[in-house]
């Protein structure tokens, strides 16, 4: 790739025509690509149930894109489910702290008559302070059964791939039925909602293009239109064979009318 760039880059000052030097209508070459290329892998291991997108798809963001094999997770989230909507231990703990403080308020009228001994009261006393502890456990163990419903939900949401992005389909590189792991690409995904035009500028415009400054670019035919696109990066190391350094400026396609790949012409001045 650096070989390819270098040629590329003595021909374009060597023949102007080709334009990587400023051309006579005053304009660089620049290639349309996409904001991202994302090759999607699993974080789970397991057998790729099924792959619901095909190439050249579009996709929007948090759509589903392939299911693994989650027969056993969603078991998980259904025990945890009835485990945190049970709520009989902290019912029951309740119920017996109200009788044991019943039984200590009536100790406690029966101790002023000195119908009672003190230890037998004092004895009460410690029965509803543990119970009350009970009743505290049984409302923690409670809100613990909740947290892990929702572990078991998070992971058998990692049982699928969804889209970070919108965007469209590159590729499916797996099939169902085979065994998915990080290291395997699944899905290979394009941004193209907004696009980045890569320039490779001379020195001379180097300092004059500037970050957050709006260009045109066009499409090179067939492709028609006039866009306007930011300076988003402006690289500060020279590429020393060529003399010339990169330039990366950001366009929006809502409409997704710019194909991606396409050479274009990016304007030296700025509107």
């Amino acid at each position: 790739m650096r070989f390819e760039r270098v040629a590329v880059a003595l021909l374009a000052i060597w023949l102007p025509g080709l334009g990587l030097a400023i051309s006579d209508n005053d304009t660089l070459d620049c290639v349309i690509e996409p904001r991202s290329v994302i090759e999607m892998s699993s974080a789970d291991e397991g057998i790729i149930r099924e792959i619901l997108v095909g190439r050249g798809d579009k996709v929007q963001a948090g759509a589903v894109l392939v299911r693994l094999d989650d027969a056993i997770e969603q078991l998980q989230v259904d025990l945890s489910a009835v485990r945190a909507k049970m709520d009989v231990e902290v019912r029951s703990q309740r119920e017996r702290l109200r009788l044991r403080k019943s039984e200590f308020k009536r100790l406690t009228e029966l101790n002023r008559k000195k119908a009672v001994s003190p230890s037998e009261l004092e004895e009460s006393e410690i029965e509803v302070s543990l119970t009350r502890l009970a009743v505290e456990n049984a409302v923690v163990q409670k809100k613990i059964a909740g947290i892990e419903h929702e572990q078991a939900k998070a992971r058998l949401d990692r049982r699928k791939l969804t889209s970070p992005v919108d965007g469209v389909v590159l590729a499916v590189e797996a099939d169902p039925g085979e065994f998915a792991h990080e290291q395997l690409t699944i899905v290979k995904l394009a941004e193209i909602a907004t696009l980045h035009a890569e320039v490779f500028a001379p020195a001379e415009l180097f300092g004059k293009i500037r970050v957050g400054q709006t260009y045109e670019v066009r499409p090179v035919a067939p492709m028609q239109g006039i866009f306007q696109a930011k300076v988003t990066v402006v690289d500060p190391v020279f590429d020393a064979a060529s003399g010339t350094f990169g330039v990366r400026l950001e366009m929006p396609n809502p409409d997704e009318a710019v194909p991606v790949g396409v050479r274009c012409t990016m304007s030296t001045e700025p509107l």
